[in-house]
Protein backbone atom coordinates (compact mmCIF):
# COMPACT_ATOMS: atom_id res chain seq x y z
CA UNK A 1 0.00 0.00 0.00
CA UNK A 2 2.78 2.41 0.91
CA UNK A 3 4.42 1.74 -2.45
CA UNK A 4 1.31 2.64 -4.46
CA UNK A 5 0.60 5.71 -2.34
CA UNK A 6 4.15 6.95 -2.89
CA UNK A 7 3.85 6.43 -6.65
CA UNK A 8 0.48 8.24 -6.63
CA UNK A 9 1.86 11.21 -4.68
CA UNK A 10 4.87 11.57 -6.98
CA UNK A 11 2.71 11.21 -10.12
CA UNK A 12 0.22 13.87 -9.02
CA UNK A 13 3.00 16.19 -7.89
CA UNK A 14 4.91 15.88 -11.15
CA UNK A 15 1.72 16.21 -13.21
CA UNK A 16 0.88 19.47 -11.41
CA UNK A 17 4.37 20.74 -12.16
CA UNK A 18 4.09 19.86 -15.87
CA UNK A 19 0.76 21.71 -16.12
CA UNK A 20 2.47 24.81 -14.77
CA UNK A 21 5.39 24.47 -17.20
CA UNK A 22 3.09 24.01 -20.20
CA UNK A 23 1.64 27.44 -19.51
CA UNK A 24 5.02 28.92 -20.50
CA UNK A 25 7.13 26.38 -22.41
CA UNK A 26 6.50 24.15 -25.44
CA UNK A 27 6.85 20.41 -25.12
CA UNK A 28 10.15 18.95 -26.28
CA UNK A 29 8.46 15.70 -27.38
CA UNK A 30 5.18 15.06 -29.15
CA UNK A 31 2.24 13.02 -27.84
CA UNK A 32 3.27 9.46 -26.97
CA UNK A 33 6.97 10.30 -26.55
CA UNK A 34 6.09 13.03 -24.05
CA UNK A 35 4.08 10.65 -21.86
CA UNK A 36 6.72 7.96 -22.21
CA UNK A 37 9.39 10.28 -20.81
CA UNK A 38 6.89 11.54 -18.23
CA UNK A 39 6.32 7.98 -16.95
CA UNK A 40 10.04 7.16 -17.04
CA UNK A 41 10.88 10.18 -14.93
CA UNK A 42 8.25 9.26 -12.34
CA UNK A 43 10.09 5.96 -11.96
CA UNK A 44 13.35 7.90 -11.51
CA UNK A 45 11.76 10.17 -8.90
CA UNK A 46 10.40 7.19 -6.99
CA UNK A 47 13.80 5.50 -7.13
CA UNK A 48 15.38 8.59 -5.55
CA UNK A 49 12.73 8.71 -2.81
CA UNK A 50 13.21 4.97 -2.17
CA UNK A 51 17.01 5.12 -2.05
CA UNK A 52 17.06 8.32 0.04
CA UNK A 53 13.82 8.20 2.08
CA UNK A 54 14.97 10.61 4.77
CA UNK A 55 16.93 13.77 4.11
CA UNK A 56 18.09 15.97 6.99
CA UNK A 57 16.94 19.57 7.27
CA UNK A 58 16.23 21.31 3.96
CA UNK A 59 17.98 18.61 1.89
CA UNK A 60 14.61 16.96 1.28
CA UNK A 61 13.34 20.17 -0.31
CA UNK A 62 16.49 20.55 -2.41
CA UNK A 63 16.45 16.91 -3.54
CA UNK A 64 12.80 17.07 -4.58
CA UNK A 65 13.34 20.38 -6.36
CA UNK A 66 16.31 19.08 -8.35
CA UNK A 67 14.54 15.91 -9.47
CA UNK A 68 11.56 17.95 -10.67
CA UNK A 69 13.87 20.50 -12.36
CA UNK A 70 15.72 17.85 -14.38
CA UNK A 71 12.42 16.22 -15.30
CA UNK A 72 11.22 19.57 -16.65
CA UNK A 73 14.43 19.98 -18.69
CA UNK A 74 13.81 16.58 -20.29
CA UNK A 75 10.16 17.29 -21.11
CA UNK A 76 10.16 20.98 -22.08
CA UNK A 77 12.21 23.03 -24.50
CA UNK A 78 13.85 26.21 -23.24
CA UNK A 79 16.70 28.23 -24.74
CA UNK A 80 17.22 30.14 -21.49
CA UNK A 81 18.31 28.01 -18.48
CA UNK A 82 17.60 30.85 -16.04
CA UNK A 83 14.09 31.16 -17.46
CA UNK A 84 13.52 27.43 -16.92
CA UNK A 85 14.97 27.55 -13.40
CA UNK A 86 12.77 30.50 -12.44
CA UNK A 87 9.58 28.81 -13.62
CA UNK A 88 10.47 25.58 -11.83
CA UNK A 89 11.22 27.42 -8.60
CA UNK A 90 7.91 29.31 -8.63
CA UNK A 91 5.90 26.20 -9.53
CA UNK A 92 7.56 24.17 -6.80
CA UNK A 93 7.00 26.86 -4.16
CA UNK A 94 3.30 26.92 -5.06
CA UNK A 95 3.22 23.14 -4.62
CA UNK A 96 5.01 23.48 -1.28
CA UNK A 97 2.47 26.07 -0.12
CA UNK A 98 -0.44 23.85 -1.19
CA UNK A 99 1.03 21.04 0.92
CA UNK A 100 1.27 23.38 3.90
CA UNK A 101 -2.30 24.65 3.47
CA UNK A 102 -3.73 21.12 3.22
CA UNK A 103 -1.82 19.99 6.31
CA UNK A 104 -2.88 23.08 8.23
CA UNK A 105 -6.55 22.56 7.35
CA UNK A 106 -6.32 18.91 8.50
CA UNK A 107 -4.64 19.96 11.76
CA UNK A 108 -7.37 22.50 12.50
CA UNK A 109 -10.19 20.06 11.76
CA UNK A 110 -8.66 17.26 13.85
CA UNK A 111 -7.38 19.69 16.50
CA UNK A 112 -3.85 18.29 16.35
CA UNK A 113 -0.55 19.86 15.43
CA UNK A 114 0.52 20.13 11.81
CA UNK A 115 3.41 17.78 12.55
CA UNK A 116 1.02 15.17 13.97
CA UNK A 117 -0.92 15.19 10.70
CA UNK A 118 2.05 13.76 8.78
CA UNK A 119 2.49 11.08 11.47
CA UNK A 120 -1.16 9.96 11.49
CA UNK A 121 -2.04 7.46 8.78
CA UNK A 122 -5.43 8.59 7.41
CA UNK A 123 -5.00 12.37 7.90
CA UNK A 124 -1.61 12.23 6.19
CA UNK A 125 -3.13 10.47 3.15
CA UNK A 126 -6.03 12.91 2.90
CA UNK A 127 -3.87 16.01 3.31
CA UNK A 128 -1.35 14.72 0.74
CA UNK A 129 -4.09 14.06 -1.82
CA UNK A 130 -5.80 17.38 -1.07
CA UNK A 131 -2.58 19.37 -1.52
CA UNK A 132 -1.79 17.80 -4.89
CA UNK A 133 -5.36 18.13 -6.18
CA UNK A 134 -5.37 21.79 -5.12
CA UNK A 135 -2.06 22.37 -6.93
CA UNK A 136 -3.32 20.61 -10.08
CA UNK A 137 -6.40 22.85 -10.04
CA UNK A 138 -4.26 25.99 -9.71
CA UNK A 139 -1.86 24.94 -12.46
CA UNK A 140 -4.70 23.93 -14.78
CA UNK A 141 -6.30 27.35 -14.24
CA UNK A 142 -2.94 29.00 -14.93
CA UNK A 143 -2.56 27.01 -18.16
CA UNK A 144 -5.96 28.23 -19.34
CA UNK A 145 -4.91 31.87 -18.90
CA UNK A 146 -1.38 31.64 -20.32
CA UNK A 147 0.08 30.58 -23.65
CA UNK A 148 3.58 29.16 -24.08
CA UNK A 149 5.94 31.80 -25.49
CA UNK A 150 8.56 30.12 -27.64
CA UNK A 151 11.12 32.90 -27.76
CA UNK A 152 11.54 33.18 -23.95
CA UNK A 153 12.84 36.70 -24.34
CA UNK A 154 12.26 38.07 -20.85
CA UNK A 155 15.21 40.02 -19.52
CA UNK A 156 17.23 38.76 -16.60
CA UNK A 157 16.00 41.62 -14.41
CA UNK A 158 12.39 40.51 -15.03
CA UNK A 159 13.28 36.95 -14.07
CA UNK A 160 14.89 38.11 -10.82
CA UNK A 161 11.90 40.28 -9.93
CA UNK A 162 9.47 37.46 -10.74
CA UNK A 163 11.37 35.14 -8.38
CA UNK A 164 11.72 37.53 -5.43
CA UNK A 165 8.11 37.35 -4.27
CA UNK A 166 7.81 33.51 -4.29
CA UNK A 167 11.12 33.29 -2.41
CA UNK A 168 9.79 35.76 0.14
CA UNK A 169 6.65 33.64 0.41
CA UNK A 170 8.77 30.59 1.12
CA UNK A 171 10.52 32.33 4.02
CA UNK A 172 7.12 33.40 5.33
CA UNK A 173 6.10 29.74 5.18
CA UNK A 174 9.12 28.79 7.28
CA UNK A 175 8.07 31.47 9.74
CA UNK A 176 4.58 29.98 9.91
CA UNK A 177 6.06 26.56 10.65
CA UNK A 178 8.08 28.06 13.48
CA UNK A 179 4.95 29.71 14.89
CA UNK A 180 3.04 26.44 14.78
CA UNK A 181 5.61 24.85 17.07
CA UNK A 182 4.29 27.08 19.85
CA UNK A 183 0.75 26.21 20.95
CA UNK A 184 0.47 29.41 22.98
CA UNK A 185 0.29 31.63 19.90
CA UNK A 186 -2.96 32.22 18.06
CA UNK A 187 -2.66 30.53 14.64
CA UNK A 188 -6.04 31.13 12.96
CA UNK A 189 -4.55 33.95 10.87
CA UNK A 190 -2.12 31.54 9.18
CA UNK A 191 -4.64 29.87 6.84
CA UNK A 192 -6.00 33.05 5.16
CA UNK A 193 -2.49 34.46 4.92
CA UNK A 194 -1.26 31.26 3.29
CA UNK A 195 -4.11 31.27 0.78
CA UNK A 196 -3.39 34.92 -0.10
CA UNK A 197 0.28 34.09 -0.60
CA UNK A 198 -0.58 31.22 -2.97
CA UNK A 199 -2.89 33.51 -4.95
CA UNK A 200 -0.11 36.12 -5.05
CA UNK A 201 2.39 33.55 -6.33
CA UNK A 202 0.00 32.48 -9.08
CA UNK A 203 -0.57 36.15 -9.92
CA UNK A 204 3.19 36.58 -10.30
CA UNK A 205 3.22 33.80 -12.89
CA UNK A 206 0.33 35.43 -14.77
CA UNK A 207 2.13 38.77 -14.65
CA UNK A 208 5.25 37.01 -15.86
CA UNK A 209 3.27 35.69 -18.82
CA UNK A 210 2.03 39.18 -19.60
CA UNK A 211 5.61 40.48 -19.59
CA UNK A 212 6.60 37.72 -22.00
CA UNK A 213 3.67 38.48 -24.29
CA UNK A 214 4.51 42.18 -24.20
CA UNK A 215 8.12 41.48 -25.15
CA UNK A 216 6.96 39.16 -27.94
CA UNK A 217 4.59 41.84 -29.28
CA UNK A 218 7.42 44.36 -29.16
CA UNK A 219 9.58 42.09 -31.28
CA UNK A 220 6.74 41.55 -33.75
CA UNK A 221 6.26 45.32 -34.01
CA UNK A 222 9.93 45.89 -34.71
CA UNK A 223 9.91 43.05 -37.24
CA UNK A 224 6.97 44.66 -38.99
CA UNK A 225 8.80 48.00 -39.04
CA UNK A 226 11.78 46.35 -40.67
CA UNK A 227 9.62 44.59 -43.24
CA UNK A 228 7.92 47.88 -44.11
CA UNK A 229 11.33 49.53 -44.41
CA UNK A 230 12.54 46.74 -46.69
CA UNK A 231 9.42 47.00 -48.81
CA UNK A 232 10.04 50.73 -49.21
CA UNK A 233 13.61 50.05 -50.29
CA UNK A 234 12.39 47.40 -52.72
CA UNK A 235 9.88 49.81 -54.26
CA UNK A 236 12.64 52.39 -54.61
CA UNK A 237 14.88 49.84 -56.29
CA UNK A 238 12.09 48.78 -58.64
CA UNK A 239 11.53 52.42 -59.52
CA UNK A 240 15.22 52.76 -60.42
CA UNK A 241 15.10 49.61 -62.53
CA UNK A 242 11.97 50.86 -64.30
CA UNK A 243 13.67 54.19 -65.05
CA UNK A 244 16.75 52.36 -66.34
CA UNK A 245 14.61 50.11 -68.53
CA UNK A 246 12.97 53.16 -70.07
CA UNK A 247 16.39 54.63 -70.73
CA UNK A 248 17.54 51.32 -72.18
CA UNK A 249 14.52 51.19 -74.48
CA UNK A 250 15.22 54.76 -75.59
CA UNK A 251 18.91 53.97 -76.11
CA UNK A 252 18.00 50.81 -78.03
CA UNK A 253 16.00 52.83 -80.53
CA UNK A 254 18.89 55.24 -80.88
CA UNK A 255 21.29 52.34 -81.46
CA UNK A 256 19.01 50.90 -84.13
CA UNK A 257 18.90 54.28 -85.86
CA UNK A 258 22.70 54.55 -85.76
CA UNK A 259 23.22 51.00 -87.08
CA UNK A 260 20.72 51.66 -89.86
CA UNK A 261 22.63 54.82 -90.77
CA UNK A 262 25.93 52.91 -90.84
CA UNK A 263 24.42 50.23 -93.06
CA UNK A 264 22.95 52.83 -95.44
CA UNK A 265 26.38 54.51 -95.73
CA UNK A 266 28.09 51.18 -96.28
CA UNK A 267 30.19 51.51 -93.10
CA UNK A 268 29.86 47.92 -91.91
CA UNK A 269 33.44 47.11 -90.95
CA UNK A 270 35.66 49.26 -88.73
CA UNK A 271 33.13 51.93 -87.74
CA UNK A 272 30.40 49.35 -87.11
CA UNK A 273 32.73 47.17 -84.98
CA UNK A 274 33.81 50.11 -82.84
CA UNK A 275 30.22 51.11 -82.26
CA UNK A 276 29.11 47.59 -81.30
CA UNK A 277 32.03 47.19 -78.89
CA UNK A 278 31.12 50.49 -77.28
CA UNK A 279 27.52 49.28 -76.78
CA UNK A 280 28.72 46.00 -75.22
CA UNK A 281 30.98 47.88 -72.77
CA UNK A 282 28.12 50.04 -71.56
CA UNK A 283 25.68 47.15 -71.38
CA UNK A 284 27.87 45.05 -69.07
CA UNK A 285 27.38 47.60 -66.29
CA UNK A 286 23.65 46.76 -66.30
CA UNK A 287 23.97 43.00 -66.08
CA UNK A 288 22.93 41.56 -62.70
CA UNK A 289 25.79 40.56 -60.43
CA UNK A 290 23.73 37.75 -58.90
CA UNK A 291 21.45 35.23 -60.56
CA UNK A 292 20.31 32.45 -58.21
CA UNK A 293 16.95 31.75 -59.94
CA UNK A 294 15.04 32.93 -56.86
CA UNK A 295 13.19 36.18 -57.71
CA UNK A 296 13.15 37.61 -54.18
CA UNK A 297 16.78 36.81 -53.41
CA UNK A 298 17.92 37.97 -56.85
CA UNK A 299 16.26 41.33 -56.24
CA UNK A 300 17.60 41.61 -52.68
CA UNK A 301 21.19 40.58 -53.40
CA UNK A 302 21.45 42.78 -56.49
CA UNK A 303 19.97 45.69 -54.56
CA UNK A 304 22.57 45.33 -51.80
CA UNK A 305 25.30 44.83 -54.42
CA UNK A 306 24.33 48.10 -56.07
CA UNK A 307 24.38 49.85 -52.67
CA UNK A 308 27.84 48.43 -51.89
CA UNK A 309 29.22 49.48 -55.26
CA UNK A 310 27.92 53.01 -54.76
CA UNK A 311 30.00 53.10 -51.56
CA UNK A 312 33.04 51.75 -53.47
CA UNK A 313 32.97 48.43 -51.63
CA UNK A 314 34.33 45.35 -53.39
CA UNK A 315 31.51 42.82 -52.93
CA UNK A 316 31.70 39.26 -54.24
CA UNK A 317 29.00 36.58 -54.34
CA UNK A 318 29.00 32.81 -54.48
CA UNK A 319 25.53 31.37 -55.02
CA UNK A 320 23.96 28.34 -56.63
CA UNK A 321 20.46 27.49 -57.81
CA UNK A 322 18.09 28.58 -55.02
CA UNK A 323 14.86 28.04 -56.98
CA UNK A 324 13.93 25.08 -54.73
CA UNK A 325 14.18 27.17 -51.54
CA UNK A 326 10.77 27.25 -49.85
CA UNK A 327 11.57 29.24 -46.73
CA UNK A 328 9.27 32.23 -46.14
CA UNK A 329 10.60 34.99 -48.47
CA UNK A 330 9.86 37.72 -45.92
CA UNK A 331 11.89 35.89 -43.26
CA UNK A 332 14.92 35.28 -45.46
CA UNK A 333 14.71 38.88 -46.72
CA UNK A 334 14.83 40.23 -43.17
CA UNK A 335 17.73 37.90 -42.27
CA UNK A 336 19.96 38.62 -45.28
CA UNK A 337 19.04 42.30 -45.48
CA UNK A 338 20.07 42.88 -41.86
CA UNK A 339 23.33 41.00 -42.27
CA UNK A 340 24.23 42.74 -45.54
CA UNK A 341 23.34 46.17 -44.17
CA UNK A 342 25.58 45.53 -41.16
CA UNK A 343 28.37 44.31 -43.45
CA UNK A 344 28.12 47.35 -45.72
CA UNK A 345 28.10 49.75 -42.79
CA UNK A 346 31.08 48.05 -41.11
CA UNK A 347 33.13 47.71 -44.31
CA UNK A 348 32.49 51.32 -45.30
CA UNK A 349 34.50 52.46 -42.27
CA UNK A 350 37.59 50.48 -43.33
CA UNK A 351 40.33 51.36 -45.80
CA UNK A 352 40.12 47.88 -47.33
CA UNK A 353 36.42 47.68 -48.21
CA UNK A 354 35.51 44.07 -48.96
CA UNK A 355 32.48 41.83 -48.51
CA UNK A 356 32.22 38.13 -49.35
CA UNK A 357 28.72 36.60 -49.57
CA UNK A 358 27.90 32.91 -49.88
CA UNK A 359 24.31 31.68 -50.23
CA UNK A 360 24.02 27.98 -51.05
CA UNK A 361 21.28 25.36 -51.07
CA UNK A 362 22.55 21.80 -50.98
CA UNK A 363 21.88 19.36 -48.13
CA UNK A 364 20.88 22.41 -46.09
CA UNK A 365 20.37 26.12 -46.65
CA UNK A 366 23.68 27.81 -45.83
CA UNK A 367 24.64 31.46 -45.95
CA UNK A 368 27.67 33.37 -44.78
CA UNK A 369 28.59 37.06 -44.86
CA UNK A 370 32.24 37.95 -44.28
CA UNK A 371 33.38 41.57 -44.31
CA UNK A 372 36.26 43.78 -43.29
CA UNK A 373 35.53 45.59 -40.08
CA UNK A 374 36.94 47.62 -37.25
CA UNK A 375 37.41 45.62 -34.01
CA UNK A 376 34.14 44.10 -32.80
CA UNK A 377 33.42 43.05 -29.22
CA UNK A 378 31.23 39.93 -29.03
CA UNK A 379 29.91 39.07 -25.55
CA UNK A 380 27.53 36.12 -25.15
CA UNK A 381 26.69 36.26 -28.87
CA UNK A 382 25.79 39.95 -28.58
CA UNK A 383 27.47 42.88 -30.31
CA UNK A 384 27.37 46.32 -28.73
CA UNK A 385 25.51 48.59 -31.13
CA UNK A 386 27.05 51.97 -31.94
CA UNK A 387 24.05 53.20 -33.91
CA UNK A 388 21.98 56.13 -32.74
CA UNK A 389 18.59 54.41 -33.17
CA UNK A 390 19.26 51.53 -30.80
CA UNK A 391 15.60 50.48 -30.57
CA UNK A 392 15.56 49.52 -34.25
CA UNK A 393 19.17 49.05 -35.38
CA UNK A 394 20.25 47.22 -32.26
CA UNK A 395 17.33 44.91 -32.77
CA UNK A 396 18.50 43.87 -36.26
CA UNK A 397 20.86 41.08 -35.26
CA UNK A 398 18.49 39.89 -32.53
CA UNK A 399 15.76 39.69 -35.15
CA UNK A 400 18.06 37.54 -37.30
CA UNK A 401 18.64 35.19 -34.37
CA UNK A 402 14.92 34.97 -33.61
CA UNK A 403 14.09 34.04 -37.19
CA UNK A 404 16.87 31.44 -37.26
CA UNK A 405 15.45 29.84 -34.13
CA UNK A 406 12.01 29.88 -35.75
CA UNK A 407 13.40 27.78 -38.62
CA UNK A 408 15.55 25.56 -36.34
CA UNK A 409 18.72 27.14 -37.69
CA UNK A 410 22.14 27.38 -36.10
CA UNK A 411 24.59 30.26 -36.38
CA UNK A 412 28.09 31.32 -35.46
CA UNK A 413 29.75 34.73 -35.55
CA UNK A 414 33.30 35.80 -34.82
CA UNK A 415 35.88 38.51 -35.46
CA UNK A 416 39.42 37.69 -36.50
CA UNK A 417 42.26 39.79 -37.90
CA UNK A 418 40.16 42.62 -39.31
CA UNK A 419 37.35 40.42 -40.61
CA UNK A 420 33.90 39.80 -39.15
CA UNK A 421 31.91 36.74 -40.22
CA UNK A 422 28.37 35.58 -39.59
CA UNK A 423 27.44 32.10 -40.84
CA UNK A 424 24.18 30.19 -40.43
CA UNK A 425 22.61 26.96 -41.57
CA UNK A 426 18.98 25.84 -41.71
CA UNK A 427 18.30 22.10 -42.11
CA UNK A 428 16.27 21.46 -45.26
CA UNK A 429 13.87 19.13 -43.47
CA UNK A 430 12.67 22.07 -41.34
CA UNK A 431 12.24 24.49 -44.24
CA UNK A 432 8.57 25.18 -44.78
Amino acid sequence: MEYWLSVLYISLEFYAYTLGMEAFLPRRWKKSKHWLFFSAWIVVMYAFSYLFPFAPGNWHFIRSFLTILFGGIILYSSRNPIYHLTLTLIDYLILYFCTFIASFIASQILEITIYAVSETYLPSILSALLSRILCIFLMFTLKRFCNPVHNQSARLSYLVIATLFPLTSFFVLLTFLSILRSSSIETHFILPCSILLVISDVSVLILFDQIEQSESNRQKTLTLEQKLQLQGESFSELSKLYTENRKTAHDFRAHLDMLSSLLENGETTEAGSRYLNNIRTKQTTRIFLVNCHHPVLDALLNQKARLAQEKRIDIRFKVNDLSALTIDPTDITVILSNLLDNAIEASEKCDNKQIEVRVLLENSFFFSIRNTSLPVHIINNHITSTKSDRSLHGFGLENVKTLLVKHNGEYVMFYDNGWFQFSAEIPTEFIS
